[in-house]
């Protein structure tokens, strides 16, 4: 409540004492009920009114453009720590005769590549003069008949990006290699079996 405003309200004729008293009255009763109603909401644990700051559009503005511009110096920086996988070398159509090489002004793209690779292991029968017969060995890496690489993006697939069992298949069989029996996960995130016969 405005007091001020209260009192310029009332003509100067009716601002008798008695009513600039009751409105010094009024005004300190305010002045406690805001203060108590503060009291009250520290001990129920509020922290209170947020203080918020005006708003400067402007100024918002350029920060974010200042912020946008340091994110792409940043970018660039960081495409030159890039591990370049394959290169090709772009000519350009139509050179006139005369024209002199001045280097390459590069692009660089990023991408992903999900393809299959299966792996047939023929392990070497051999029968010694005794009648023992001595079979190559596996590699110490290869456990079961999937790779490190394809258990690990199933298991990614349906606990992080909650993927299901369904479509996480139909990924398989997209890739071309996979014919698709069922995948065996649990709840608990312990892998029991991914019977995904390779074809």
């Amino acid at each position: 409540m405005n007091i001020q405003k209260i009192s310029q309200q009332i003509p100067e004729e009716k601002k008798t004492e008695e009513v600039i008293f009751l409105l010094g009255i009024i005004e300190t009763l305010c002045k406690e009920v805001e203060s108590l109603k503060l009291e009250n909401s520290k001990l129920k644990g509020s922290k209170g009114r947020p203080k918020i700051p005006p708003s400067n559009l402007e100024g918002d503005k350029a920060k974010k453009n200042n912020g946008n511009n340091k994110k792409r110096k940043k970018s660039k920086k960081k495409t030159k720590k890039l591990k370049i996988h394959r290169t090709e070398i772009i000519e350009p159509e139509n050179i006139p005769e005369g024209s002199k090489f001045k280097g390459y002004q590069d692009y660089v793209l990023q991408e992903l590549l999900l393809e299959s690779c299966n792996i047939k292991y023929r392990l070497a029968r051999w029968e010694s003069p005794n009648g023992e017969y001595l079979i190559g060995e596996l590699p110490d890496e290869v456990e079961g008949h999937y790779g490190k690489t394809l258990i690990c993006f199933v298991l990614y697939q349906y606990y992080h990006g909650h993927v299901t069992q369904a479509l996480i298949q139909e990924q398989l069989e997209d890739l071309g290699n996979y014919t698709p029996l069922g995948l065996g996960l649990e709840k608990n995130g312990i892998f029991l079996r991914c019977s995904i016969t390779s074809m």
